[in-house]
């Protein structure tokens, strides 16, 4: 009798068998989850990369002309920190069959702090509004579209995880474009109320549409997992990937101003990172991070040596192109 329930505690421990063999890699309900991801990654990286390249400096530039000068990528940094930070507790939640609330949770931040930022007088309001709480929105809900893909997809799940991330890519590309015509036209107010009237209408697709295919498991190690490291493999990606991150964003945050300190038009420079992002949609699909990796690098060191607006323009597409590979 012991063995027995023991054999029933191990298998309720992990997923059924057949579930995990039996990846749809399609299907009605498969391409709508993946449709779901789209739509969230747009309202989630698509927005954060959005305000990290273009928008952000528009606004807070004509709120607070001179805290903008001093302090202007604080907020920025913090909330892309926030969208990566919360995956070492939402993807053990998610294991453990705990992800609709967090995930609901994540789009009500992002939706609530948009519509509050044409309330904010001070810096550190948006700090709040765009530093922390669309950076924890975002992170609430990052992970688990991620990982929700791979419940559909096995054989597939590049192109799939390719597929969602083209998600970011659209929404970075457009959004800015779409606010910096509202400012002039409806002013900053109801600028900023109409991408929140966009993000809500998204994100209420993506919690329609989110599901997982199998079961929860009982994995062991606690909140945080950490035994998942004792493989060296997985310690050393981690590692490389910690690095690339460190240099990945420099070009994209920078790339407008420094392109205007060195004459380029004020109007082209704003497109430079909207080309860089609507670039990195096609990049989505390649799987090569050594040499991708490889490329952005030296985009980025031949990024300083550019000066006419044709060869911005390239370097812009190239970086897009290869830094895509690291999402």
């Amino acid at each position: 009798m012991d063995d027995a329930s023991d054999e029933k505690v191990e298998i309720a421990a992990s997923p059924a068998q057949g579930d995990v063999d039996d990846y749809p890699e399609g299907g009605l309900k498969a391409w709508i989850v993946l449709c779901g991801t789209v739509s969230g990654f747009f309202a989630t990286f698509g927005y954060c990369t959005d305000m990290y390249g273009s928008n952000g400096p528009d606004h807070r530039a004509i709120l607070l002309p001179r805290e903008f000068r001093q302090r202007a990528l604080r907020d920025q940094c913090s909330k892309h920190a926030m969208i990566l930070l919360p995956a070492l507790i939402v993807g053990r939640l998610f294991d453990i069959g705990y992800y609709r609330a967090p995930f609901a949770a994540g789009g009500g931040l992002i939706v609530l702090s948009t519509f509050l930022v044409p309330q904010c007088k001070v810096y550190w309001h948006f700090m709040l509004c765009q530093g922390f709480r669309v950076g924890n929105g975002s992170g609430l809900m990052v992970s688990t579209m991620l990982t929700v893909v791979t419940h559909w997809f096995q054989t597939r799940r590049g192109f799939a995880l390719g597929v969602t991330c083209f998600g970011g890519a659209l929404g970075s590309t457009v959004q800015p474009i779409i606010l910096r015509q509202l400012i002039v036209k409806v002013g900053f107010p109801w600028a900023m109320r109409s991408p929140g009237l966009i993000l809500l209408f998204v994100l209420v697709i993506t919690n329609v549409c989110i599901a997982r295919r199998l079961s929860p498991v009982k994995a062991p190690g606690g909140l945080l997992g950490l035994h998942a490291f004792r493989s060296s493999a997985l310690s050393v990606f981690g590692v490389c990937t910690f690095v690339t991150f460190l240099g990945l964003i420099t070009m994209l945050t920078y790339i407008s101003s420094s392109e205007i300190a060195f004459g380029i038009s004020p109007n082209f420079a704003f497109y430079l990172v909207a080309i860089a992002n609507f670039s990195s949609g096609v990049g989505r699909a390649m799987n090569i991070m050594t040499i991708m990796t490889t490329i952005a690098g030296g985009a980025t060191i031949a990024w300083r040596f550019c000066r006419t607006i044709r060869s911005i323009t390239g370097i812009s597409t190239l970086y897009g192109l290869s830094s895509a590979i690291t999402p």
